[in-house]
């Protein structure tokens, strides 16, 4: 069973106990992603991940990836716009080793001048990399367009200008702003026992915690409010063209664990979807087809992406349209429902077989709800979602009028918000 143990600090921990195996899996979260930048830290969040592995007072940038592999422990770290996540996953005999590594980055990274220098440059590079990605700028535009002027519209990577612009000042008032440990947890998934952790833990992220100090956590405004319309791209020679749709979904039933889920995965989330049974298989409009939901400051959100040729796109996008037109008015069939339910069901099962699955799982139910939720418990609550309530907020859920569209491709003829808002050129 996962518990918290709190620290002195303010620091939390969630334990989960393992006893199948002889690996662990290890996460610091911190609760600062891109929406917690302001407008000319844009991208601030994604670089101190890179700069945390250039070295220590004590170690280089080699020394940390030798030190981490001698005793056979892979670890990354990635950037969303609410979090930023360093993990490792290791054998449960040297915990403690990798531990003290992770600590040494975490709380001794030098951030020199030399190394920012350097790392500016692959950062910029990772910009251009995504950058010739349709489905990456096509995401982008439509953040960008939905959130207006809140900080969630602004790129996770930042810009040229931005990442330019970082200074070692800039990244240490970053963190003294939001790696304290009121903004900070982590997550064991593993067989050592407790008594173990929580004294490696009090001594590797306690202590140097209680020697420091951090200024009160800036909240990020919360999203209220997403602006509908249309966006274009046409600057790009893909030969592709990517569409992206949003609709906005709001209610008490979005916060119950699942039911959006359910919702999108009915539509367009696996080979049996509706979407991808009329836009692939029956027409053969486009490769990839997608649905997909995320939930932020109680405020949900419906994607629906696909990809398509230029010449194909407006009728890609109509025929996205009827689908939608016909699942909001004739509701999700009962079989649809069964069918939907136990392909997560399973997916969450073979999810269980993996300790880093289990850590994400609980990782980030408790950084948005701040409740423990493991594989187990998700299962629970997924199984008292009803067949009964999934058709209530469709219609008011799949509203064209409040829908954000967003094209990347070549230039075509055509309104393509009129085609997908109001079925007509």
């Amino acid at each position: 069973m996962a518990k918290v143990i709190k620290f002195s600090s303010g620091l939390e921990a969630i334990y989960q106990r393992r006893r199948d195996g002889f690996g662990c899996s290890f996460a610091i979260y911190v609760n600062a992603g891109s929406r917690n930048e302001n407008k000319e830290e844009n991208g601030i969040a994604h670089f101190i991940e890179h700069m945390t592995f250039k070295g220590t007072e004590k170690r280089t940038a080699l020394d940390v990836a030798t030190d981490l592999e001698k005793v056979g422990t892979t670890s990354n770290a990635f950037t969303s716009r609410l979090n930023t996540v360093y993990y490792f996953r290791a054998m449960d005999k040297y915990f403690k080793e990798s531990l003290e590594i992770f600590s040494d980055m975490f709380f001794n990274s030098t951030f020199t001048q030399e190394n920012i220098e350097k790392e500016k440059g692959v950062v910029l590079e990772e910009i251009k990399m995504y950058d010739d990605e349709g489905d990456s700028v096509c995401s982008d535009l439509l953040n960008k367009k939905s959130y207006g002027k809140n900080s969630m519209a602004r790129p996770i990577l930042g810009t040229e200008k931005t990442v330019k612009s970082f200074s070692r000042e800039n990244i240490l008032s970053f963190i003294k702003r939001y790696y304290g440990p009121d903004n900070v947890f982590l997550v064991y998934v593993g067989s050592l026992d407790e008594k173990t952790f929580i004294e490696e833990v009090e001594e590797k992220f306690n202590k140097p915690y209680l020697e420091r100090e951090y200024d009160k956590k800036v909240k990020p405004k919360c999203v209220k409010k997403l602006y509908a319309g249309y966006a274009e791209n046409t600057d790009k020679p893909f030969e592709q063209a990517n569409v992206m749709i949003r609709f906005p979904a709001k209610g008490k039933k979005i916060s119950k664990y699942g039911y959006l889920s359910t919702i999108t995965f009915i539509l367009g989330g696996g080979m049996s979807s509706r979407l991808f049974q009329k836009i692939r298989e029956e027409k053969g409009l486009a490769y990839d087809v997608y649905c997909t939901s995320n939930v932020i400051d109680k405020t949900g959100v419906i994607d629906v992406g696909l990809g398509t040729s230029p010449s194909q796109a407006k009728e890609a996008v109509l025929a996205v349209r009827e689908v939608i037109e016909k699942f909001k008015n004739e509701g999700i069939t009962e079989e649809e429902f069964m069918r939907a339910q136990v392909q997560r069901e399973a997916s969450m099962v073979f999810g269980a077989e993996s300790g880093f699955s289990e850590l994400r799982t609980i990782g980030i139910n408790y950084s948005t709800k701040k409740k423990i939720i493991t594989i187990k418990k998700a299962l629970s609550m997924m199984k008292n979602i009803k067949f009964e309530e999934m058709n209530e907020n469709l219609k008011e859920y799949f509203d064209f009028d409040k829908a954000q569209i967003c094209y990347v491709g070549k230039k075509i003829d055509g309104d393509l918000e009129r085609l997908f808002k109001r079925g007509e050129n």
